[in-house]
């Protein structure tokens, strides 16, 4: 969990290690793991009080070789206001 000004987000950690690969995780996201991720969400706001706006980010990592890695940090898959 972090924030990010007065949003509550929450993070989703995909990574991919192949050589020389050009895949982004990210693009894998179905409707099955948007699902997790508004759960996940509507979870959090059950717990803890006085959050008015939460989200869901993707971060994707792609360790294509030694010493080489692409980050992509997508914001706002799922997000509730």
């Amino acid at each position: 969990m972090a924030t990010d000004g007065d949003e509550t987000v929450l993070m989703a950690i995909i990574s991919v290690c192949e050589e020389g690969s050009a895949r982004m995780p990210e693009l894998s996201v179905g409707a099955a793991d948007f699902a997790i991720m508004r759960r996940a969400c509507l979870f959090y706001l059950a717990d803890h009080g006085g959050v008015d706006t939460i989200r869901h980010d993707v971060v994707s990592i792609v360790v294509a070789g030694e010493r080489q890695a692409e980050l992509r940090h997508s914001i706002s898959a799922w997000q509730w206001a």
